[in-house]
């Protein structure tokens, strides 16, 4: 099982098993040298064998067999030698010596079989087999293969002619230095465990080590997380038990000794709204539905005020893939969060009234709108502005109003009824708009429309100043053949200016015949931008007559509009539009230009 530290992290496992590579390889590579050594001297006593058995049995009915045997070995041996200078066999050098040694007296039993000779026959085989057993337990290797060499020796000599002996005195040489190869495998053999016991030893040291700098690398967490400002926190769920850091404890404005090691400690101070998500959040990621923890709640400190806190976690798991550890980081993002606020504040909100803002208003009309397209509802907009508020900012000054609009916000705050759905928000300038939603009849929405009206006809104590001031107001309500929702707060501001121009401080609510003059009232402002480019306008002239002496002394140049040929536009209509959309001293300029040379060219036919 893997072993953890005391913030739940797995202790690295990388050092154990590049150790345990480096002990096969230090085995291989013994195993390879002893091949090496080994493999081309035995290849060496085959090829001897092979010699021995064409000089002293050449004429035996087996003796070619026995030389193909020989050969064959050393074959065997060779290949194996070349094999052992590429690369290593993993195996272990006691199954490596005993399969190269029973090799070796395979081929020796071979000779005597295929010699069929009952006499040494029975002798050599029993004492190769004892020689085979003593070599499994891998005791007295060279005395034994010597013993049995002689043994053979012994038996076959003096049933051979006397010329014979000189290759036997070789084979027995052979057979000796095979043996000599034999005992310094075994000595390899040896070296080779003292090697793996050097590194057994040497891989005990390395885990001590690893052990110690485990507890070093903790005990350096353990106080770099103590110094962190940040909360750290560890539950082992074995033992149901939690530790908290010192930074966690000084978040929330406690002394760590004054925090136990229960998960309550957590949890008990956790606000009552997010506890059920925070736990159902843990809950999830422990048992795996969850991959990651990471959950937004406010916190109780010590002195009882809440605080942000960004709960980030992650849970740890045994070789049965069952949960044993969540640990993780606790973050007071109290200014973030504030931040924020502040930040959606602004883009929704007018910092200086309170009220809600434009973008803020629409959202709310365009929601309204959508839901009236599913589901035919019933709803006004109330459009107002403040009568002679510019009188009043030039006379007072830019302070002055600013209190003035702040004051009229909260007075139509005031006047809403008191349920959800209904918003009142300043658009801009002096001008505010109201969104009443679920009425039930349009007397409803003048209701509320009036109750406007007279609190802002009520005067204002700014200051040491008492302004009087009052609202045109303007009211709009849902229809179906309304599209979008700038099409219902047009109507309302088109309601808002036909009460102005009624005598101010006074409620219209707009309909069809408003909607034409707003319609032509717009059609016209798009076209008098065109008019002096297209040379539309004209000038009729009104005689100024002398009545003494009944003579023509002078002109008043009145200017009209020829928008098309079929239509003249008065400037009664034209004029105060020309003055809204700032054309008015174009047109002027206009006017006297043509009224002067006009004015000359009079002069010359006079003259």
């Amino acid at each position: 099982m893997a072993t953890h530290s005391p913030f739940g992290l797995a202790a690295p496992a990388e050092a154990r098993s590049h150790e345990v590579v480096r002990d096969r390889a230090e085995l291989a590579r013994v195993l390879g040298e002893t091949l090496k050594r080994l493999l081309p001297g035995l290849a060496g006593a085959f090829l001897l064998q092979a010699l021995v058995v064409l000089v002293a049995h050449r004429d035996n009915e087996f003796g070619s067999e026995m030389i193909a045997l020989n050969l064959l070995a050393a074959g065997i041996a060779l290949m194996g030698s070349l094999e052992a200078k590429k690369s290593s066999i993993p195996v272990t050098v006691e199954n490596l010596a005993l399969a190269i040694v029973a090799l070796a007296i395979a081929v020796e039993v071979l000779h005597v079989w295929l010699l069929r000779e009952i006499l040494f026959t029975v002798p050599l085989i029993a004492t190769q087999y004892t020689a085979g057993l003593l070599l499994w337990r891998a005791v007295l290797l060279w005395p034994v293969l010597i013993g049995s060499s002689a043994a053979w020796f012994a038996v076959v000599g003096p049933r051979l002619p006397l010329l014979d002996w000189a290759p036997l005195a070789v084979a027995v040489l052979v057979v000796c230095w095979k043996a000599a190869g034999l005992a310094r495998l075994r000595v390899s053999a040896v070296g080779a465990r003292l090697a793996a016991d050097r590194l057994e030893a040497k891989k005990r040291q390395n885990e001590a080590e690893e052990r110690a700098a485990v507890i070093e690398r903790e005990r350096r967490e353990r106080h770099a997380i103590h110094a962190a400002t940040d909360g750290h926190w560890y539950w082992d769920l074995a033992e149901d038990k939690c530790y908290f850091s010192h930074g966690w404890a000084a978040m929330l404005g406690f002394e760590p000794e004054e925090i136990g090691d229960k998960p309550n400690e957590f949890f008990n101070r956790i606000h009552a709204h997010y506890l059920p998500q925070v736990k159902e959040d843990l809950s999830a990621h422990i048992y795996g539905k969850l991959p990651r923890l990471q959950c937004q709640f406010r916190m109780q400190c010590r002195d009882g005020n809440y605080i942000w806190a960004l709960l980030r976690g992650t849970v740890e798991r045994d070789q049965d893939d069952n949960p044993i550890v969540v640990s993780g980081s606790l973050v007071d993002i109290t200014h973030l969060v504030t931040t924020e606020k502040s930040m959606l504040d602004d883009a929704f909100q007018d910092r200086l009234t309170g009220l809600p803002n434009r973008k803020a208003f629409m959202i709310r009309l365009k929601r309204a709108v959508d839901q009236m397209h599913q589901e035919p509802t019933l709803f006004a907009v109330i459009f107002f502005d403040l009568d002679r508020f510019k009188i009043i900012n030039d006379s007072y000054g830019h302070l002055i109003g600013d209190q003035l609009l702040a004051a009229a916000a909260s007075r139509l705050r005031a006047c809403l009824r008191q349920r959800t759905g209904d918003i009142v928000a300043r658009f801009g300038g002096d001008e505010f708009v109201a969104l009443l939603e679920d009425i039930r009849t349009a007397e409803d929405a003048l209701v509320i429309a009036n109750r406007f009206r007279q609190s802002l006809r009520a005067p204002f104590k700014i200051g040491t100043h008492e302004i009087h001031s009052g609202g045109s107001i303007g009211i709009a309500f849902s229809q179906s053949r309304i599209e979008e929702a700038e099409d219902l707060l047009r109507h309302a501001d088109t309601a808002m200016y036909r009460a102005k121009a009624q005598g101010k401080g006074e409620i219209q609510v707009f309909n069809a015949e408003m909607h034409a003059e707003a319609t032509r009232a717009y059609s016209l402002e798009n076209d008098l931008g065109r008019a002096l480019s297209r040379d539309e306008f004209f000038l009729e002239y009104q005689p100024v007559i002398d009545l003494a002496s009944n003579r023509i002394v002078g002109a008043e140049a009145l200017v009209r509009w020829q928008r098309t040929p079929d239509e003249i536009i008065s400037p009664a209509e034209f004029i105060s539009l020309a003055e809204e959309t700032g054309n008015i001293e174009t047109i002027g300029e206009w006017v006297l230009r043509q009224a002067v040379e006009q004015n000359a060219r009079w002069q010359r036919l006079v003259l």
